[in-house]
């Protein structure tokens, strides 16, 4: 749709005037960034309004006409990675649906890549897509916030299942992650291959990997060397261990040793997820056509952001070095509206929320392609000439507008990102959206129901049950189906005579947790800031991790949620963990409890929970 540049202009100020009335009204002014340099030259506007291409809609299931040029654009390229220039845009997830359901219909690209933050559990994903395992809302629920809030996601999933269950399609798409697989579900991939083809070394290996079930900052070179020789030990042994179970099998314990590794070294995760994408790519075979989604930083070429603090090139030049003219990098770029993203500020509790964010400054990338008045439109910057004014504009390193992940400045929520490399050099193509809207709520998990009026019971675990599990307290369906049970202890209570512990079967499964939690409302604790505190002790075996967790429940979206992961407990003596976080002014339920993954018992005692002064 075409829009004079004058109305354009007017659109821009009184977007920026509404935006400052609304933030002016909630208390949250949003501040406009300063101009960071002059608008293009008129010539650049030109060219692009004369060879942008307009698409009719963003919304899935429409005729996909207009989506035509991406026949020759992409032409035999085996990989195209989508950018979004926010993690929270409903109109990049929308495309990135089109793009998907294109490529794969009539293109033949038959696996997509996506970033996760950590903890998602992308597998659980595929096995839905692929074999129609478990539902849709509970593969969304498995990639973690902000994604897996977000219907237009929701939407691309049941899309691929429903690509997959059509007999017609002989080759199926496959739904996997930048990160390929939890670090517990790799540890215990390594195991047992190993028991299978070197069962007198699996037990040394358990030893090693079981160092690796605590993640920090900074891991002792001890650990990185152990693993590495695990993976020495497997290039060294690949024909013997090939022979009984296997060259695919070799490939896959290698891999997942690989990921392991990464995690412990904390290595760059550029460098890592271009190491994964050139396996998969193995993996699949010479003709496998892949389509990454993430961060435009990420999938962008040449050197990444001015300030970037990492030796590593994006993973998108990491890539383009290896495949040079078979990849084709999509970057997006938006002007301004609503962006979901987390709330990171003083007292945030880095709770998802709507940002009101305003137009882009003048000098961005942003404002150059609104000028154009056109939205939505993709454009090829190969097509433009290397040298002039326009030229001269597409070989400068143009500065854009990015959203993080996590905003601590509400009134400043995006921010002007500076790249060392030129705009032709980061992207071929770009999609741009004038406006973003925030993500629709996906259809959630349906809830254990919490009574109004319900509060913290029994957290002492001293009151009678007549079952195993204690009084006000629960365990999930799926903990149950894993084969882990509750029970009552009079083992060494921590304050009273009783305690409660939580016991994983005698073989756990690859991606089986326990739970122990309690539910109530939140409702006495509506914006104000709260503190989940235990007494937890573990005796873990193999690669059994265990930590407290708490979350509280929005109507359309996650609120505070906050997790021990990073302070497992470790100790058979008891130990006392805690998690602070705020609790919404609509929050409806708080949920608290006791995670132990893996095998091994875990006990808990000595809980509290109540509000902190501020």
């Amino acid at each position: 749709m075409s829009r004079p540049s004058r109305f354009v202009a007017r659109v821009r100020l009184l977007s920026s005037l509404c935006l400052g009335a609304i933030a002016s009204a909630t208390g949250q002014a949003p501040i406009a960034p300063e101009t960071v340099g002059p608008a293009p030259p008129a010539e650049v506007s030109d060219w692009i309004r004369r060879h942008a291409m307009p698409l009719r809609s963003l919304d899935n299931g429409v005729d996909s006409s207009d989506l035509e040029p991406i026949r020759q654009i992409v032409a035999d390229a085996r990989i195209v990675a989508l950018g979004e220039a926010t993690h929270g845009t409903r109109e990049f997830v929308q495309f990135c649906h089109r793009l998907v359901e294109f490529l794969v219909s009539n293109m033949g690209f038959s696996v997509f890549v996506v970033e996760t933050p950590p903890g998602a559990n992308v597998p659980v994903v595929n096995e839905y897509v692929l074999q129609g395992r478990g539902d849709a809302a509970s593969a969304l629920a498995a990639l973690r916030p902000p994604k897996s809030e977000s219907k237009e996601m929701l939407d691309l999933i049941e899309w691929m299942r429903r690509y997959n269950q059509d007999t017609k399609h002989a080759r199926k798409i496959k739904f996997l992650g930048l990160d390929l697989t939890p670090i517990a579900a790799a540890r215990k991939g390594v195991i047992d291959y190993l028991r299978r083809v070197d069962p007198e070394y699996a037990g040394q290996a358990e030893v090693i990997l079981r160092e690796t079930t605590v993640i920090a900052n900074s891991v002792p070179a001890t650990v990185v060397t152990r693993v590495t020789s695990l993976i020495n030990r497997l290039h060294e042994h690949q024909a013997a261990y090939g022979s009984r179970a296997g060259k695919q099998a070799w490939a896959v314990a290698k891999q997942h040793a690989k990921v392991i590794l990464q995690m412990v070294q904390n290595d760059d995760r550029d460098c890592n997820w271009s190491d994964n994408v050139q396996w998969i790519l193995d993996q699949e075979g010479p003709e496998a056509k892949i389509i990454i989604y993430a961060h435009n930083g990420h999938i962008a070429g040449g050197d990444g952001p001015i300030g970037r603090k990492t030796k590593c090139a994006p993973m998108g030049e990491l890539l383009r070095q290896v495949f040079g003219g078979r990849m084709l990098i999509i970057g997006t770029a938006f002007s301004d509206g609503l962006v979901r993203s987390g709330d990171d500020s003083l007292g945030g509790g880095r709770q998802a929320r709507d940002f009101q964010v305003p137009p882009a400054p003048e000098g961005t990338l942003s404002a150059a392609l609104a000028a154009a008045g056109l939205s939505p439109f993709l454009l090829d910057m190969r097509a433009a000439p290397k040298t002039g004014p326009v030229g001269n504009w597409f070989g400068a390193n143009i500065p854009e507008y990015f959203m993080a992940a996590l905003v601590e400045d509400p009134r400043t929520p995006a921010s002007i990102v500076q790249f060392r490399a030129s705009l032709r050099k980061r992207y071929d193509i770009l999609l741009f959206v004038w406006r973003s809207s925030a993500p629709r709520p996906a259809r959630r998990l349906s809830l254990a129901p919490v009574a109004a009026g319900s509060v913290p019971q029994n957290l002492d675990f001293e009151r009678r049950s007549t079952g195993p599990v204690p009084l006000g307290w629960s365990d999930s369906q799926r903990s149950r189906e894993s084969g882990y049970r509750v029970e009552l202890s009079d083992d060494h209570a921590n304050g009273g005579t009783r305690c409660a512990v939580l016991l994983a079967p005698a073989e756990p499964p690859t991606r089986g947790f326990g739970t122990l939690q309690q539910s109530f409302d939140a409702g006495p604790y509506k914006n104000k800031l709260v503190r989940f505190r235990a007494s937890v002790r573990a005796d873990e075996r193999g690669f059994g991790h265990t930590y407290l967790y708490m979350r509280v429940d929005r109507p359309h979206t996650t609120g505070f949620y906050g997790n021990t992961q990073k302070s497992p407990v470790t100790s058979k003596d008891w130990r006392q963990f805690e998690i602070v976080g705020r609790v919404a002014d609509d929050a409806f339920s708080v949920h608290i409890g006791l995670i132990l993954e893996g095998g091994g018992r875990a006990w808990i005692d000595s809980v509290s929970f109540d509000t902190m002064d501020e």
